[in-house]
């Protein structure tokens, strides 16, 4: 990437790339900084496959959790070697590369970069994306056994898509049935009043697409004309001027980034309850404070490669904001009765709030987030689900 063009500055990108990728004690970070070397980026693996390796290749390497990853990293100071843990997805690998593309940049010395594919092949580490995403559905609904009767009875079942920490605050009347921690996404089966619901935690990008798309399999396999409804919620950059951070924007239809930036300004449209529905819509205002903004979501891939002139292609073309999740998720809408025939209804609820201001050099980089309104929209996601919409 052209480092001139991008939107964050110096200073943002060096605060960005650090608190993702370096450790946060400062004895190791310090080391990092001088005698970092070689990154090994370990494609569809688990941290204890990965911590198995180098166990066996005999090799000492210190565990951390940068401080705004998930994801566990391991260095080696008697090689300078980083070796990272990708076990989300596709879009997070590509998230990796460009942190140790800019990180070269900022230290100012070449840095080696080898990606070890899970099976030697790019192909089996993303068809072992879909597998985590089966495997953990799977195991999600061998523990809804007990509630099968029950949600069937209701006619209805809820997914919940964001950071379980939103909505932690909203436990009244809510029991957590079963949950399980993993690398690769988090879990909690919830009864929110007499409401059954799947909390997934932070997802990311195709992701997103994997854990939904399974999951109506295991609809369809598990229930007979079930409505799935669907709650997304996530922090958002906002291109439209405006907009101010900590608005809570409802999408309606959707750009493609890359489409955009070859000529292709194509609309797809989100069907979402949060818009569609007046009743819905009215509630929704309500529980959040505020009116929402309703408007194009941009479908993007790369925050730190964002530049000036590819963000003002996107405001041009329409958009409103920015996201990695929602074209992808309302893509599986389309046509998806044909594939899941017992499934009745997949209805969406996608909010998200406003984070950062790219175009007006307020980025991820150093922009306080806005914890308290994703929070607001993650409470009325339960409540609109506690009092069935």
């Amino acid at each position: 990437m052209k480092v001139d063009d991008l939107v964050m500055d110096q200073g943002q990108r060096r605060l960005y790339v650090f608190e993702r990728k370096l450790s946060p004690e400062s004895e190791i970070r310090g080391e990092q900084l001088s005698g970092l070397r070689r990154v090994i980026i370990h494609n569809a693996y688990l941290t204890e496959e990965v911590s198995d390796l180098l166990q066996d290749a005999g090799v000492e390497a210190v565990p951390y959790r940068p401080l705004k990853s998930t994801e566990v990293h391991f260095y080696v100071p008697a090689q300078g070697h980083l070796h990272i843990v990708n076990s989300r997805g596709i879009i997070r690998l590509q998230r990796d590369l460009d942190q140790v593309e800019m990180l070269e940049h900022i230290l100012g010395r070449n840095i080696a970069v080898q990606v070890n594919h899970y099976g030697n092949q790019r192909a089996k580490a993303s068809k072992r994306f879909r597998d985590f995403a089966y495997d953990l559905v799977d195991r999600a609904f061998d523990k809804l056994k007990e509630e099968k009767q029950h949600i069937q009875q209701q006619g209805s079942i809820a997914v919940m898509l964001g950071p379980h920490e939103a909505w932690e605050g909203a436990l009244q009347d809510m029991e957590i049935v079963a949950e399980e921690e993993n690398d690769f996404l988090n879990y909690k089966i919830l009864k929110i009043g007499d409401k059954v619901a799947i909390a997934f935690d932070y997802i990311f990008a195709d992701q997103a697409r994997n854990v939904l798309g399974e999951f109506y399999t295991m609809v369809d396999s598990h229930f007979e004309g079930l409505d799935v409804e669907v709650f997304h919620y996530g922090k958002i950059g906002l291109l439209n001027s405006a907009l101010a951070i900590g608005q809570v924007c409802v999408p309606i239809s959707a750009l493609d980034e890359k489409r955009i930036h070859g000529g292709d300004r194509r609309l797809s449209p989100i069907h979402n309850q949060l818009y569609l529905d007046e009743q819905t819509a009215k509630r929704f205002a309500e529980l959040v404070e505020q009116k929402p903004f309703t408007g194009t979501t941009v479908n993007t891939i790369s925050v730190l490669g964002q530049t000036r002139k590819g963000l003002e292609l996107n405001l041009q073309a329409g958009g409103d904001f920015l996201d990695m999740e929602w074209l992808v998720m309302a893509s599986l809408d389309h046509g998806v009765h044909s594939g899941y025939p017992r499934i009745r209804n997949i209805r969406y609820y996608f909010a998200g709030v406003g984070s950062d201001k790219p175009l007006e050099g307020k980025t991820l980089g150093d922009t306080p987030e806005p914890k308290e309104q994703e929070s607001r929209i993650a409470k009325a996601f339960v409540e609109l689900i506690r009092r069935g919409k």
